[in-house]
């Protein structure tokens, strides 16, 4: 009865500091391979597309059912490191089309070429259409034919295949490595922009927030653009434009709040489309890749998209700026959401000599 507790609180303490040593190995192999991902990014994020391609033809052959059983298995047994299959996961994006040079130069009102720097995110570099609708192309396609019909000369930034914007690691908790990556993209975009001269508009809003979120050259803050908001500040003079729709409907993503566009991206889905809706949807739990991996995510913070979206009214026409978003909004919304982008292709012509 009046043992000293000695030996019990050693063997506590010994346990304790075997899990401490055990939970920092695991965290030291994590920003190893995060580390190792970043720096040959080119190789692997040229991978997935194939890899994408591969499972949209297992989905042709096996059937939904079976790829769902699969990867929520592979999902568990992982703890969550794996995507849930969902019929709105994308192809494998198709190559990247060759930057738009005009025959001759062209300035602006202003006496400025009529130039800028396109970065196509490594998420549309990466998914591409869902199954059966391989023929609209890529986001990159219809961004690059928009800018085609307005005569801008399109410059990539050097060393594309291997730029991200970091937040792939951000989302993981690998901040040193996002900051890194962040870095060699910002380098990148100072040269294309000829130090923030040139306009650089990023294809994917949250990309574009979490590039502008680690910013360290006050040059690129005000070049940056994300598709809506440059649109309404550089082409909606140099398009013609139709209302191509009677009804769309639209979710901005919460980072395109966050850069205050969500005005400018009704007042441009106005000028595709007779009456526009929004999701009204404040967020859609994607979090980067988070909401593939934990589908309770998103379908928790879509539980009410349904009785927002009339699908009567807009039946497939709905759009956002995010591909992932994208496919959490298909996915739990009963209705198809694709990049903005595309209606804006569809949208809008190259002005004719006489206007």
């Amino acid at each position: 009865e009046g043992e000293p507790a000695e030996p019990v609180l050693s063997a506590e303490r010994e346990h304790r500091k075997e899990e401490g040593v055990v939970a920092a190995t695991a965290a030291q192999l994590a920003q190893r391979g995060a580390n190792f991902l970043a720096k040959n990014f080119g190789t692997v994020s040229g991978v997935v597309p194939s890899f994408l391609n591969m499972v949209s033809t297992f989905h042709g052959v096996l059937g939904s059912g079976v790829l769902k059983s699969v990867s929520s298995a592979l999902n568990s047994v992982t703890g969550n490191l794996v995507p849930v299959w969902n019929p709105h996961m994308p192809t494998g994006a198709p190559k990247l089309p060759e930057p738009h040079k005009p025959a001759k130069a062209v300035t602006t009102e202003a006496g400025l070429p009529r130039k800028v720097v396109y970065l196509p995110s490594c998420v549309t570099r990466m998914m591409g259409p869902v199954k059966g609708e391989e023929s609209i192309g890529g986001v990159p396609d219809a961004m690059m034919s928009i800018l085609k019909k307005a005569n801008y000369e399109v410059v990539y930034p050097e060393g594309l295949k291997s730029q991200c914007c970091g937040m792939i690691f951000n989302s993981r908790g690998f901040k040193s490595t996002a900051s890194s990556k962040g870095s060699e993209l910002e380098e990148a975009l100072m040269k294309a922009s000829e130090g923030g001269k040139l306009p650089i508009v990023v294809d994917t809003s949250p990309c574009l927030a979490q590039i502008k979120e680690q910013l360290s050259n006050p040059a690129l803050r005000f070049a940056l653009y994300e598709p809506t908001e440059f649109i309404s500040n550089h082409l909606v003079d140099k398009l013609e434009w139709n209302q191509v729709r009677d009804h769309v409907a639209i979710h901005v993503p919460c980072s395109s709040k966050k850069l205050g566009v969500e005005n400018t991206f009704a007042k441009i889905a106005g000028m595709c489309a007779k009456e526009v809706s929004p999701s009204g949807i404040p967020c859609c739990g994607m979090a980067g890749d988070r909401g593939l991996r934990i589908p309770a995510l998103t379908a928790a913070a879509l539980q009410h998209l349904p009785a927002h979206i009339d699908k009567r009214a807009c039946g497939d026409e709905c759009y956002s700026t995010s591909r992932t978003c994208e496919i959490s909004l298909s996915n739990h919304g009963d209705a198809h959401f694709r990049s903005f982008v595309h209606l804006l292709d569809r949208s809008t012509k190259a002005k004719s000599s006489s206007s």
